[in-house]
């Protein structure tokens, strides 16, 4: 059933239904915290990662992507590097902080559990990237640096180990 919820909230964020969105992760983690026997399940610990990585992603603005361009033009204005983020922005963006925040924490946790795990090292590279975005636009410059750094590493760990996989290809020339 979490599994399910989580698709029902990548399908509505990726229409544009954010408050979907979020009332569908919503009732994710009530069924996954419903039960103390689920909170110790590294399945249910990893879709709630993975749902938390994914609603962080969708919430965050993008200003290179071209449908941002089109509703408003003013948002892809060149800003100052220093100039900080509006207040409005700043609170949002620490909103997904947190949430990110809980996804690497999770992530970490499942990792230490079961260091051999693909899924789990490339839901923590994904998570670490979103870590990074969200320093960029906090204008956390040296976060931001050393956020991607991270995420490289943990992609170019798993290209060294499946060279033959071209996810991890594409995840590195991303």
């Amino acid at each position: 059933q979490a599994e399910i919820l989580h698709q029902m909230m990548i399908t509505s964020a990726k229409l544009g239904k954010i408050p979907d969105a979020v009332k569908d992760f919503q009732n994710l983690r009530t069924r996954l915290t419903s039960s103390p026997a689920l909170q110790e399940s590294a399945r249910a610990r990893y879709t709630l990662a993975t749902a938390l990585n994914s609603l962080v992603a969708f919430r965050l603005p993008t200003a290179v992507e071209p449908r941002n361009r089109i509703r408003n033009p003013l948002f892809n204005r060149t800003s100052s590097a220093v100039e900080p983020p509006n207040p409005a922005l700043r609170q949002r963006l620490q909103r997904e902080s947190d949430s990110n925040n809980e996804a690497l924490s999770i992530l970490k946790q499942l990792i230490t559990e079961q260091p051999s795990s693909v899924a789990y090292r490339l839901a923590l590279a994904e998570a670490t990237k979103d870590s990074a975005r969200i320093a960029q636009l906090s204008r956390e410059w040296r976060q931001a640096d050393e956020a991607i750094e991270a995420a490289i590493r943990l992609v170019d760990e798993l290209h060294q180990e499946f060279p033959e996989s071209d996810r991890f290809k594409f995840d590195l020339a991303e």
